[in-house]
């Protein structure tokens, strides 16, 4: 399952030139760099690698490529940002696709922290980013790691411990009611689709509400109808789930390497607080899927499949860090799949959310990892529990048909 994000939000990218500070002796906090303003500048998304900044290297490695600048300190970057006077009153998210250990503040207000290394980092800035300009300042620190070992994630060998930021980086903007996650698991016993949404209601007002269901074929030449399913639901202040099952046709086949048929399954969530209709729409990506194992194999859709596995260990030396466009990794994948491969095994870390789309138009199965590469028994990491980017990203995960 893929997540198509809110068709009805609206963002505001923050790709472009930052202004940047290094910070060597790790002052910047105590100093209040967040409150100066930064006299350096960096082209973001992107790292300090490609942007030539950093400690010179000088290495001549004879197990990996050599890397010319290396900066494994705190950075800090900053961004003046105007918000548009219709955003007054809504969600603001600040999204960040992939960075390391990071702290955000808002006119010099600290407005909080994450450190997945798997996950997108994301910022609720709803009541600092009011109407009118504001700077933006996100110190990253890849100083400050999980105990995950050479893990693929951050190991020099293969994809660095970079700083920066990469991938989307955006404002969002979200109605005061709407729909913070959709999930779909497909049963393909029953031909039903598993539908599971929250809504998240951040006014004060309680009352009735109806969220339509429905899905549709993706790029197939056979067209058919789906009719949708409609749940009326009670919204209480706060997070709601709302659960619902939709029947596939007999049209729908099956996702698989040699059929990769992919559906669009849309939530729609309709409430009145006010006097005015709020309404919020979601989408997912998926695939009508089940994976088992029936006399030590593998079954696929009650065949069995041979899993041709590619090992992928976060080789990208052009950048030090993985692909963030749909485009290179479907480029990348249809080659490995010109050979046969139909798998692939992303040790020890996570790819982001531009491989699944290519995979699952493909038709290939990944098999994701989080990046830990340490004996969980080792005395150094006895009572050591798993990070909550384990949480984060099974939950993006959860219900994956492709």
């Amino acid at each position: 399952m893929r997540d198509m994000g809110n068709d009805q939000e609206q963002v505001i990218s923050l790709a472009g030139e930052w202004r940047l500070a290094l910070d060597a002796a790790n002052v910047g906090i105590r100093e209040a760099w967040f409150s100066q303003r930064l006299d350096k500048t960096i082209a973001l998304p992107g790292t300090t690698d490609e942007a030539g900044v950093g400690e010179l290297t000088h290495e001549a490695c004879a197990d990996r490529l050599s890397r010319v600048r290396r900066w494994i300190a705190p950075a800090w970057y900053q961004k003046e940002v105007t918000i548009p006077p219709h955003w007054a009153g809504k969600k603001i998210i600040l999204f960040l696709e992939r960075t390391k250990n990071s702290q955000v503040w808002v006119d010099a207000t600290w407005a909080g922290s994450d450190d997945s290394l798997s996950t997108p980092h994301e910022f609720d800035l709803s009541v600092r980013l009011t109407p009118g300009q504001h700077t933006l300042t996100i110190l990253v620190d890849n100083a400050k790691l999980p105990p995950v070992g050479p893990c693929h994630q951050v190991d020099e060998r293969t994809q660095t411990n970079w700083n920066g930021i990469v991938g989307r980086m955006e404002l969002q903007m979200h109605e005061p009611i709407w729909i913070r996650d959709l999930q779909v698991t497909p049963d393909v016993a029953t031909r039903t689709l598993k539908l599971v949404a929250k809504v998240m209601n951040e006014t004060p007002w309680s009352g009735g509400s109806d969220i339509t269901w429905r899905a549709e074929g993706v790029g197939q030449e056979k067209v058919f109808t789906i009719p949708p399913v409609i749940t009326g639901k009670l919204l209480d202040h706060g997070l709601t789930t709302v659960s619902a099952s939709l029947p596939m046709p007999s049209e729908v086949t099956g996702w698989d390497e040699f059929n990769p048929a992919l559906l669009r399954v849309t939530a729609d969530v309709r409430a009145m607080p006010v006097a005015t209709w709020i309404t919020d729409r979601r989408s997912v990506i998926c695939g009508l899927c089940s994976f088992k194992t029936a006399r030590g194999q593998f079954v696929i859709n009650g065949r069995p499949t041979l899993l041709r596995g590619k090992l992928d260990c976060a080789l990208f030396p052009l950048t030090g860090y993985a692909p963030m466009d749909k485009a290179e990794w479907t480029r990348l994948l249809a080659i490995s799949k010109s050979y046969g491969i139909n798998h692939y095994r992303f040790h020890s870390w996570c790819p982001p959310e531009a491989a699944f789309a290519a995979a699952d138009e493909l038709g290939i199965y990944l098999q994701v990892e989080l990046p830990n590469k340490r004996e969980i028994t080792a005395p150094e990491n006895r009572g050591y529990k798993p990070p909550a980017e384990a949480y984060e990203t099974l939950a993006e995960l959860e219900g994956d048909g492709g």
